[in-house]
């Protein structure tokens, strides 16, 4: 190429990237049309590096996004996952809205090199990372996008709520041991939270959590015990609702009564801080609150046919529980409505069978093996109640356990090779295995 044609080229270049320019102000015009004040500020007052590449590069900062997107696709297929945590960093601050990089960078590191580590803390600390990231950085230059706050919620809900990975215990566990020197036995002091500027400014730096949105929360489907990682994907879940369009975001309202209803199963947590002892069962006192967050899903979403599936399981979850736990007025509001909105549900069912058949659907499935395991299970979750003092709980388990007892030894019979242990045989290993476990608390 001559001279003259090179200097051509530089001048075609120069007179693009100049053309490209006089689009910029055209284009923040529309942007502020599009976007609320709220998240083009985010991004004027983000760090230099941020703002740097967002205006300086123009429109080339999605070039360059694109060709680090399929490296990263690439590295993804090859299961390289810690190459990939440098690279969604750099695509994140050349496109920081691009909300899609924000979900799959934290659920990268929460999920795909988290589990790389056999160590349950050093996994714990990458499912933070996770968390950290989209709470701190990504919702806060996409203020106003509902599903950075479901995907947040998610980590809580399914990582650490769940019992998928192996190390769950301790995700839970470290997450209560965070909430409880600031909320005494994870509850919210109503009063403090809205008089208390220390309070409140702790909770905002170092969770990422607003008072103001905390007290509304558990106003309206609490109260919730704050160590319960459902009590957070509820939060983040809630959140996300504040900022979605008028027509809801069902994602965010699924989030909230799915972790609400789970809550109302395992949401109540003993913590024994000196032997890292915690144990979870149903906080029955959230059951107004999961009834709302269902109404108030299923009003929005014209009864939607999957979320009254989900109520009516709900209902069933509840009416058992309220029955085993000596609740017999709200076992009987249960079944009613169930009869009145599921009629066949319950079809030729009285509350007792009703309530019997929940409860021993598993049963009918597992070998008597399984099945003496299953009831030794809830004498042992009754002996370690009863030693920490839950007397109420604990006799609501062991009536449980009773119960289970005689309807799988009705079911296998009296065959000697088939034969159910007997229920105090059971009940003893229980307590002796509960001794073993937990001597401490035993003493």
């Amino acid at each position: 190429m001559t001279k003259r044609g090179t200097l051509l080229w530089i001048m075609a270049a120069l007179t693009a990237w100049w053309l490209a320019g006089q689009r910029h102000a055209p284009l923040r015009a529309a942007r502020h049309e599009l976007w609320p004040e709220a998240a083009l500020q985010a991004i004027e007052e983000a760090p230099p590096l941020v703002a740097f590449t967002t205006v300086a590069l123009g429109g080339f900062q999605g070039l360059i996004a694109d060709l680090l997107w399929l490296r990263v696709s690439r590295l993804q297929d090859q299961g390289h996952y810690f190459e990939i945590v440098q690279l969604a960093d750099w695509i994140t601050k050349l496109e920081p809205r691009f909300t899609e990089v924000w979900a799959y960078h934290a659920w990268n590191m929460a999920y795909n090199i988290s589990v790389m580590f056999p160590d349950p803390d050093d996994r714990w600390r990458w499912v933070q990372h996770g968390i950290h990231l989209l709470r701190d950085e990504g919702i806060r230059y996409n203020p106003a996008d509902p599903s950075l706050y479901r995907e947040l919620g998610w980590i809580y809900q399914h990582k650490i709520g769940r019992h998928w990975d192996d190390a769950h215990m301790t995700y839970k566990w470290n997450l209560a041991q965070m909430m409880s020197p600031v909320l005494a036995n994870g509850r919210l002091d109503h009063k403090r939270a809205a008089d208390d500027p220390e309070l409140r400014d702790h909770l905002k730096t170092e969770y990422g959590l607003d008072a103001d949105a905390m007290l509304a929360v558990d106003n309206f489907y609490g109260p919730l015990d704050w160590r319960a990682a459902d009590t957070h994907a509820v939060y983040w879940a809630w959140r996300g609702l504040q900022v979605a369009p008028p027509e809801g975001s069902l994602p965010n309202d699924r989030m909230i009564f799915q972790s609400l209803a789970q809550a109302f199963k395992q949401g109540h947590i003993v913590i024994d801080s000196e032997n890292r002892f915690l144990i979870t069962s149903p906080d029955l006192d959230l059951f107004p609150g999961v009834q709302r967050a269902f109404n108030d899903a299923l009003e929005r979403y014209q009864r939607n046919e999957t979320i009254q599936q989900a109520y009516a399981n709900f209902l069933d979850d509840a009416m058992t529980l309220f029955f085993v736990y000596g609740r017999r007025q709200d076992a009987r509001a249960c079944f009613n409505k169930l009869r009145s909105e599921f009629p066949e549900r319950v079809a030729g069912e009285t509350l007792q069978t009703a309530v019997l058949g929940n409860l021993m659907a598993r049963m009918e499935q597992v070998s008597v093996r399984d099945a003496a395991a299953l009831i030794e299970g809830f004498f042992f979750q009754s002996a370690i109640y009863r030693a920490v003092g839950e007397t109420d709980r604990a006799a609501a388990l062991d009536r449980l356990a009773r119960l289970l007892w005689q309807r799988a030894a009705n079911r296998f019979g009296d065959h000697e090779a088939t034969t159910m242990p007997p229920a105090p045989e059971l009940q003893r290993l229980a307590i002796e295995r509960a001794r073993s476990a937990y001597g401490p608390v035993f003493r």
